[in-house]
């Protein structure tokens, strides 16, 4: 009867993951792109949008102060609320208001949507990886990630035909239509899954703590030290070199969106192929084992397009010009897929591994908060470092070289340290 019981838990969480991921797709991406591009946002207005989106993580501190002994209800509301916005996005183009103010209204919704959907995520993902065996939890979230690529990549098809067709028509505010209820009904069976998972209750002994007590606490923790430093030298990396390398892979090296298109493909099957067997090995060794074998891959990715030039020589396949710079992206989307098998639930299960079940959560709004953070500001700091050798004809100290060569060199140097760290600090202590 137990394990019935957890076997229908995962089979929700794993559907209210997928649906989740779902609205994801939807308010992100080209589809955030087509509507700001409607709503009259410039370029360089997205771009901060989306870098305002991307610190949302720092309103995960507030669910710290958010102590309740069932959490059900408490997510089910944020989450419909949160979903809610984001539906009402689709909304705003339809407003008999002046441009600027709806831009003003559209801005107002996604950032609260976020906030809403930051201060709850902590508190849903203890409330559901509770409810997951410790002995699978490698195998499980393999599944989850599974699943929702799989569905992801038919749901993304779908979208982007229906949008693709009604925009051809010159009737873009039918898909926007479409993709608002679409939301709606993701909404209702993610409520439901949600509902009909079972209650799991928290330890409230920190109602009456200040948030910087509480964020103290969670830090005397050496265990979430080592852990959310980790975190946060991952997200600089990433926030190094990740943002402009769709950029440098259009314009120096000339690729078309196609060709980038089938890269993400194989990528996310890539991802999907290694995601159980990773999660089967860290079942069976550890988390933070199977984080090495993946930061050797993610190495390989940023190593990748450091030697990517801009060249018309390459190899001659099937009457295909293969340029060297296509077998680096290629090279860098695979490995990439495979690092991201395993890294993205491996930092969260790590948290797992070492962190009691009454303070996870907060943990785990620590962790990703501040690593948010950081990855903003290297992703900041980047950008003037991309202005500055574009602004020298791309060359430093008189060698010829793109700036997103040098980010993707230093992003591979940090995560060098990162492998030190992970076997210095945490393997070698597993050992012992």
């Amino acid at each position: 009867m137990q394990k019935a019981k957890y076997n229908k838990n995962q089979f929700l969480y794993i559907l209210e993951a997928t649906l989740e991921y779902f609205i994801s797709i939807v308010v992100a991406g080209s589809y955030l792109a087509t509507l700001t591009t409607y709503l009259g946002f410039s370029d360089s207005l997205t771009g901060i949008l989306s870098a305002i989106i991307s610190l949302g993580g720092l309103f995960q501190l507030i669910s710290m102060l958010i102590r309740r002994r069932k959490m059900k209800r408490f997510v089910v509301i944020f989450s419909i609320a949160n979903q809610l916005l984001f539906a009402f996005l689709y909304v705003v183009p339809f407003f008999s208001l002046s441009a600027n103010l709806k831009r003003i209204i559209f801005v107002a919704i996604i950032v609260l949507a976020y906030f809403v959907y930051n201060v709850v995520h902590p508190k849903k993902i203890n409330w559901m990886m509770s409810l997951v065996d410790d002995g699978i939890r490698g195998r499980f979230t393999a599944n989850k990630e599974i699943v929702s690529l799989v569905g992801g990549m038919a749901f993304t098809f779908l979208m982007g035909n229906m949008v693709d067709h009604f925009k051809a028509k010159g009737e873009i505010k039918t898909a926007f239509i479409i993709c608002g209820i679409t939301i709606f009904v993701l909404m209702m069976g993610h409520t439901l899954s949600m509902l009909l998972t079972s209650e799991v209750e928290e330890n409230t002994s920190t109602q009456n703590k200040k948030l910087f007590s509480q964020i103290g606490e969670a830090f005397k923790n050496k265990d979430v030290q080592k852990i959310t430093l980790l975190f946060i030298l991952w997200h600089i990396a990433t926030g190094i070199a990740e943002p402009f390398n769709s950029v440098y892979m259009i314009k120096e090296l000339s690729l078309s969106l196609t060709f980038i298109s089938v890269l993400g493909i194989i990528q996310a099957v890539i991802r999907v192929l290694c995601s159980r067997a990773l999660g089967k090995y860290a079942d069976k060794n550890s988390f933070a084992k199977m984080l090495r074998i993946c930061f050797v891959f993610a190495f390989l990715g940023f190593l990748a397009v450091t030697v990517a030039f801009p060249t018309n020589k390459g190899i001659n396949l099937f009457g295909y010009n293969l340029t060297y710079g296509k077998i680096a992206c290629i090279l860098h989307f695979a490995t990439h897929g495979v690092a991201m098998a395993g890294i993205n639930s491996a930092l969260i299960n790590l948290i797992f591994d070492y962190v009691p079940f009454d303070t996870r959560a907060d943990s785990l709004a620590v962790t990703q908060s501040f690593s948010g953070l950081m990855g903003f500001l290297s992703t900041f700091v980047a950008g003037l470092l991309v202005t500055y050798i574009q602004q020298n004809g791309n060359s430093i100290f008189g060698v010829t070289v793109y700036a997103q060569q040098v980010l993707n060199l230093m992003a591979a140097v940090i995560t060098v340290g990162i492998m030190l760290f992970l076997q210095l600090g945490i393997i070698n202590k597993e050992k012992k």
